[in-house]
Parts: C-alpha cells; sequence; structure tokens
C-alpha cells in the first residue's frame, strides 16, 4: 500500500461501475436519475449497487451521495 493511499480513509477503491457513475454525477449540471445514469453505461450495470458502492466510499471522507429532485448528486 502506497503512502498516499494509507492516508486516506480505509477502505476498497470503487469497482470500474462505480467510477464511471460517480464522474457522471460529478459532471452532471443537475441531479441524475437511476435511468439517466442507466443510459450511459453498458447493458447490465449495476446502477443501485454502484450507487451504493459510491455512498460508502465517500461518506467517510465528508462527500454525501444525496437523492435530489428525483436523482442523485453530490
Amino acid at each position: 500500500m502506497s503512502v498516499a493511499r494509507s492516508a486516506r480513509a480505509p477502505g476498497p477503491a470503487p469497482s470500474a461501475a462505480a467510477r464511471l457513475v460517480e464522474a457522471l454525477i460529478f459532471c452532471a449540471p443537475a441531479p441524475l436519475t437511476e435511468a439517466e445514469i442507466a443510459a450511459r453505461l453498458p447493458p447490465g450495470t449495476d446502477v443501485p449497487g454502484a450507487l451504493a458502492e459510491i455512498a460508502r466510499f465517500f461518506a467517510p471522507r465528508g462527500v454525501t451521495l444525496a437523492r435530489v429532485a428525483g436523482g442523485y448528486a453530490f
């Protein structure tokens, strides 16, 4: 484990799907619904699972994934 990684909150790195969902939400000008997220990902991607993974990953870092206006935003 690198020094930079050990300085962060514990936990595994997010999956590729979670990183894609994270990028979509961070870059979106408005909250994204699960359907909007799924439309931008490979078929069969577990969007609810990726959202849960993102929420768990960011919670100890002080960043909250919130459900807003029927979608998700940070």
